[in-house]
């Protein structure tokens, strides 16, 4: 054993098992034991180590976007019961393929699967969802119905 490995080995910490290690020597670990630990036990987490950060860096508007979505902030409930009745109002083969996204400003915007569903409704099934939905919600609510792709499919 050369004098070099035989250093490392007197340096390693003797620990009973690896948690007690990790927390006991903090010149073994990159990040703060004592507060890793305290945030452990306040949030129940069963992981001994913390999770190392992201290498890519994230755009602050993806994650806005995401925890928004998660929390539901901002969702009008209006569109939440849209939401359950638009088999009723787009027709069953329609719904299948579409979902009511968002509204602002008396514009209905509409999530459609496909480019051909979204070319098949421009161009023939407009009219038809613009009535059915002026029948079943008023016909002063949606002024314009706008389709776009689902970003989510």
């Amino acid at each position: 054993m050369s004098s070099r490995s035989r250093l490392k080995v007197a340096n390693r910490p003797r620990c009973k098992n690896l948690l007690s290690c990790t927390f006991s020597m903090k010149s073994y670990s990159k990040h703060d034991a004592g507060r890793w630990q305290v945030e452990r036990e306040r949030n129940h987490i069963q992981s001994p180590y913390p999770q190392p950060p992201p290498n890519d860096p994230m755009n602050i508007k993806d994650v806005v976007a995401n925890v928004m979505r998660r929390i539901d902030v901002g969702a009008d409930p209006w569109l939440a019961d849209l939401s359950t009745v638009w088999g009723k109002v787009a027709g069953e083969s329609v719904a299948q393929h579409t979902r009511p996204s968002s509204f602002e400003a008396s514009c209905l915007t509409v999530f459609v699967d496909n480019s051909v569903w979204l070319n098949e409704l421009s161009r023939f099934g407009m009219d038809s969802l613009k009535a059915n939905l002026a029948q079943h919600l008023g016909d002063d609510r949606i002024k314009t119905i706008r389709l776009k792709l689902d970003p989510d499919k």
